[in-house]
Order: structure tokens, then sequence, then C-alpha cells
């Protein structure tokens, strides 16, 4: 059936459907120009090609868009109205990819008063928003599995002050564009003539500063709640298919679920203790640059330095002039306890050309952070 929908699909493929495609390319394209060069500025040279990441991406996009069109089959979801249905879906969408509360509220609104307006008696159109949700339930699912594996994540590192202490984290940022297939059936209250595969791109992405997690397990527990999400989401239309008029419930609870989602993600980083913060006995180290001498020497973020050049308790100056190459040494001797607790000394190449990759959280009141 899946390699069936592909065929089908590439049959009934447009003019229009390719310009879709080639503009998301293209926003995805200039998104990873504007954060690599964010990126370099911040770690120095990390040398990733924008080309190559929007190529991947796009396979990430399209690869995740193919299983969720599956699923839609193996479903049995074909839409039968057009027009309709596609006005349900854009304010869904606008709700799904989260502006301000009361945009979402009012879309929501929107939403319901459409439906109980124009729509209400229709049942070709109510079991198309049932599909619809069915459609954003797999969305979310396979959304959250592509978040919590995917290792070409975006995130800056960022420094935030909090009662005197200095916190490190990381600022993760990205989006993908999800193609699906989707089948339309003519009925009786839509333009279309025969059965039509419509392309249909949907966005979503990630915006949240973490100072409890590392990026992975940040990633993976964001993904994990996503993909309840999902299911819950599935859940729900589950047990209202049968309904009627329940299909208004759901157009009311999909947003609160999706709000619901980012707030119990902030609650878990609210809760938990900050991951990478120094003190005068070590200086703890937030990121590294992988393409950098520091990576390759075996330093990685989470590792606690608490000593340079056999000198105990350095402060992060010192350590910061020594990476830099400022003391005009070729080398230096970093020892260090990393993440499981065993403690070594790390020799680490300097380069007074290139920056060092090392980005290293100070203890408080060794610099001012506003």
């Amino acid at each position: 059936m899946f390699f069936k929908v592909l065929i089908q699909y590439l049959e009934s493929l447009r003019l229009s459907d390719l310009i879709i495609v080639i503009t998301a390319l293209y926003i995805i394209y200039k998104n990873n120009i504007q954060m690599i060069k964010l990126e370099d500025i911040v770690l120095g040279r990390t040398k990733k090609s924008p080309l190559v990441l929007s190529f991947y991406k796009t396979i990430v996009g399209l690869t995740g868009g193919l299983f969720v069109s599956y699923l839609i089959n193996i479903k049995g979801i074909n839409f039968n109205s057009y027009i309709e249905i596609q006005a349900i879906l854009f304010l869904t969408v606008l709700s799904f990819i989260r502006f301000f509360s009361l945009i979402d509220i009012s879309i929501t609104s929107l939403a319901i008063i459409i439906y109980s307006l124009n729509f209400n008696s229709n049942s070709l159109v109510t079991a198309d928003i049932i599909g619809l949700y069915y459609l954003l339930s797999f969305l979310l699912i396979v959304e959250g599995l592509i978040m919590s594996f995917d290792p070409k994540i975006f995130s800056v590192p960022i420094f935030k002050k909090i009662d005197n202490d200095i916190y490190g984290g990381y600022k993760i940022k990205d989006f993908y564009f999800v193609i699906l297939f989707l089948s339309f059936i003519p009925g009786s209250n839509t333009y279309l003539i025969g059965t039509l595969f419509l392309l249909s791109i949907m966005f979503f992405g990630v915006n949240e500063s973490v100072f409890t997690f590392s990026k992975k397990i940040a990633m993976r527990v964001k993904g994990s709640l996503r993909v309840a999400t999902g299911i819950i989401t599935y859940i729900l239309t589950e047990i209202l298919a049968s309904r009627g008029n329940s299909i208004l419930i759901l157009i009311l609870i999909f947003p609160l679920l999706l709000k619901g989602e980012k707030y119990l993600f902030r609650e878990i980083e609210k809760r938990r203790k900050p991951k990478f913060l120094s003190n005068k006995k070590y200086k703890t180290i937030l990121d590294v640059r992988k393409n950098s001498y520091a990576y390759a020497s075996g330093l990685r973020a989470g590792d606690k330095i608490i000593q340079l050049n056999g000198e105990k308790e350095p402060s992060y100056t010192s350590i910061i002039k020594a990476v830099q190459g400022l003391n005009k040494n070729k080398d230096v001797n970093l020892t260090i306890v990393n993440k499981f607790n065993l403690k070594k000394v790390v020799n680490v190449k300097i380069d007074s050309k290139e920056s060092s990759g090392i980005i290293i959280v100070p203890a408080k009141d060794e610099i001012t952070i506003k």
C-alpha cells in the first residue's frame, strides 16, 4: 500500500505542487544559513554546509510525510470535501503553530463558528474533520519521533543569571516541513473531478531554552511529550468520532493539548537542578565544537575542569586565555571530571589562529551578565 500511495501521488503531481516544494526548500535553506552563521559566531567555524543540511532536512521531512500518509491510508481516510476541509485545516494549523494566546483563542473560536454555521448538517464534512484530527495525531507522533532522534537539531549556548549564579544552557531552535499526500474524493459539495492526491506541507519546529538538560536529553523529553500529545489526540478522536456534534470538543481541546505540552515541558525544566554550573573549585564545559582540537582531545559538554596545567581551582579567565592561545603555549593540559565522575588529564592542542571551540560556564562574579 505504501508504494501504491507514492505511485498514485507521483502520477498526479502538478506544477503547483513542485512550486510549493521549491518554496519550502528555499525557506529551509535560508533558515539554515542564518543558524549556521550564528553557530559560527558563537563556537567558531563549524564547516557546516547549508545546502547539505537542507537536503538532509528535506529527506527527513519527506520520510516523515510518507509515513504519516501511509498511516492515513491504513486508517482508510479520504477527504470528501475540498474548500471546506481546507478552511478548517488552515484554522487548525494556525493554532497548531501556536501564536500567542489571544490569537489562539480567536482562531479556535472562529473554527467552531464556521463549523457550527456551515458544516454541522453535512455528514461528509464532519467525517473529513474527524479525518483531519486523525491526520494531526499521526503528524504529532511522527514529529515527536523526529525531534527525539534527529542529531542535527540547531542549538546555541546561552547564559542566564539567577540569584547571582550563572547558568549555562542552550537555545534550541529549529523547524522542518513534512510533505503529506492527501487523497480527495469528489462529494456533492466539491468541484474536484475524480480522486486526486494533493500535496500538503505542514511546518513544525521547536523553540525552547533549556538549562537543566543536555541538548540530546532535552529533545528526547520534548519529543516524548509531542508523541504523547499525538496519542491523546488519536484516542480522543476515536472516542468522539461516533458522536456527531462532539467534533466541536476536538476543535476546542486540540489547541489546549498543544499548550499543555509546552507548559509541561517548561514545568519539568523549572523543577530540575541546573546542569551547567561552575564554582570556585571547577569550571563546567557547556559546549565543544565537533571539528575543534578540543573535541578531538576528548573534551565534551558537561566535563568539569578542576586543574589547568597542574594548577588547582583555575579561574574562568585563566582557562579562556590558555585555550585561546593568549599565553603562547602550544598545548594545554586540563584535568577534568567527566559525566561518569571519572577523572582524567586531557592534552589540548592550541592554535591561536583558530577559535578553541570551547564554551565554558563562568562562576558567579567572574563576568557580568545583565
